[in-house]
């Protein structure tokens, strides 16, 4: 067992230009001491922190931020232990990377990490799990396992998974015990449409391979949403944004390996 208490770690690329040095540095003993019940001692604290930062699978802005440059990193599965995730709190203080936060858990709990970051939390992706990893192995009840399955379709073109047709239809039921304007409603639907968009044109290189593919569900069931609309109201709708839409989802989708086909 290592009895060094501090130590310095090298980061890897990304976390040292969000942070703005290529090291960090850890009081071990103080981590050890905050979680006991999650290491054997200093040093497994020190390994599961070390796999961390060189090769984290996520990195996303601290919720909790107490500077500028404060971020959560996490590793799906630790080679340390192959059941376990880690994850680590780091910020810069006054110049200097400090590991604040460290823990070693189930790794099915990378999930919460992920939703996190589908919520529309800053995230930022380096080394991404595979997609069944992502999720905890061979869930096949898995939000990303269903977006491999196909359903009747009920618009042409693109065909929503089965979780996909129950998040739509509970969106429209919703929608029309809303006691608000139709052209309102079909106004907000666009806007949300353009928005996700160009949130998924800005943050393609930072995201997780997990959080395009619910982005860009996301973007599936708003043309239906829209479509639907207009088809029930008559409503105009911007057929050039729907077709920038749809071709997006099939370059997007090809390139993600969803096998998703015009």
């Amino acid at each position: 067992m290592s009895d060094k208490e501090l130590e310095i770690f090298a980061l890897c690329e990304r976390l040292t230009e969000l942070l703005g040095d290529k090291e960090a540095i850890a009081d071990l003993k103080k981590l050890y001491e905050h979680h006991p019940e999650m290491f054997k001692d200093m040093q497994e604290v020190s390994k599961a922190i070390g796999e961390v930062v060189l090769e984290p699978d996520l990195i996303m802005k601290n919720t909790k931020a107490k500077s500028e440059k404060d971020f959560i990193v996490a590793k799906q599965i630790l080679e340390i232990n192959s059941k376990k995730m880690g994850d680590i709190g780091i910020r810069n203080d006054e110049g200097t990377n400090i590991i604040y936060h460290a823990n070693k858990q189930d790794k099915r709990n990378f999930n919460r990490f992920i939703n996190k970051a589908v919520s529309g939390e800053a995230v930022h992706s380096l080394h991404t799990p595979s997609q069944d990893a992502q999720m905890g192995g061979d869930d096949k009840s898995s939000g990303v396992n269903t977006l491999s399955e196909t359903t009747k379709d009920i618009i042409p073109h693109y065909p929503l998974t089965q979780a996909e047709k129950q998040e739509y239809l509970a969106r429209v039921n919703a929608i029309k015990e809303q006691d608000k304007n139709l052209a309102f409603l079909n106004e907000s639907h666009t806007r949300d449409l353009k928005n996700s968009i160009q949130q998924y044109k800005e943050k393609e290189l930072v995201y997780p391979k997990q959080v395009l593919i619910k982005k860009l569900s996301d973007i599936k069931i708003l043309i239906h949403i829209i479509k639907n609309f207009k088809e029930e109201h008559k409503s105009k709708i911007d057929e050039k944004l729907i077709k920038q839409a749809e071709q997006l989802i099939q370059e997007k989708s090809k390139k993600l390996g969803l096998g998703i086909q015009r």
